[in-house]
């Protein structure tokens, strides 16, 4: 069968004009398991963390909140949905004597927050602190909730634009060519390849263990509470 468009014709002063007839497809948008993106649910009524996160003094946790259909509407929390927020800081990125830190935020008074300067052995760059978080927070959530049947996903806040693309896109891309890019000439092998793959590696080991991870990016500034905590690393 012939994959070609349909074609019409029409005469104009004894000649025969074919027009090709373009046929369009609606394109869904597809669906990323690794990007969080509450507006995209129906019961969320907000993509603002301020709006639709909440913390439970209980668990020491923060939770996805969702909007019921009851009168008056009501606030509800996702419990199978934790929240964490992340941020890695870097002070005389691309010196002889940068220091990188991080930040991890469960929520206000939580116990579980943490942070801290990168160790010396880790690269102390500015993009490599945000993987560092990532790693750091992944690794210790994997020994919280293993146990925990009711967690069905992290969702990590992030201002990291690098970090929520190269998780969510480009690390399939760079699977497959071993981490080699040609696209600005040469071949060369990507930044912060090692420590991608190893994050890469810890997602992978907890989606098999059936906990989703996303990554939720949002402006720096709806980010506060992980940068400040990152950044007292550097007071101490």
């Amino acid at each position: 069968m012939s994959s070609r468009p349909p074609e019409t014709s029409e005469h104009r002063g004894g000649t025969r004009i074919v027009l090709t007839l373009a046929t369009t497809r609606r394109m869904e948008p597809i669906d990323n398991p690794r990007i969080c993106d509450p507006a995209r649910g129906s019961s969320f009524h907000s993509r603002l963390p301020s709006d639709i996160v909440i913390f439970d003094p209980d668990s020491e946790l923060s939770y996805l909140q969702f909007s019921t259909k009851e009168e008056p509407l009501t606030l509800r929390m996702k419990k199978d949905q934790v929240v964490i927020a992340i941020r890695g800081a870097c002070r005389g990125n691309g010196t002889c004597t940068a220091k990188a830190a991080y930040g991890v935020f469960f929520g206000r008074a939580s116990s579980h927050n943490k942070y801290g300067l990168l160790p010396e052995d880790e690269q102390h760059t500015s993009q490599n602190a945000e993987i560092y978080a990532a790693r750091m927070v992944l690794d210790l959530a994997g020994k919280m909730f293993q146990d925990n049947p009711t967690v069905k996903g992290i969702n990590l806040i992030t201002g990291s634009s690098f970090l929520t693309k190269a998780m969510t896109d480009q690390i399939h891309e760079w699977l497959e060519n071993w981490f080699v890019t040609s696209s600005r000439g040469p071949a060369s092998r990507i930044t912060n390849a090692d420590a991608i793959r190893h994050l890469n590696q810890t997602i992978e080991s907890l989606e098999s263990g059936g906990l989703s991870v996303r990554f939720w990016l949002v402006r720096k500034d709806q980010n506060a509470d992980a940068d400040t905590l990152a950044n007292l690393a550097f007071n101490d």
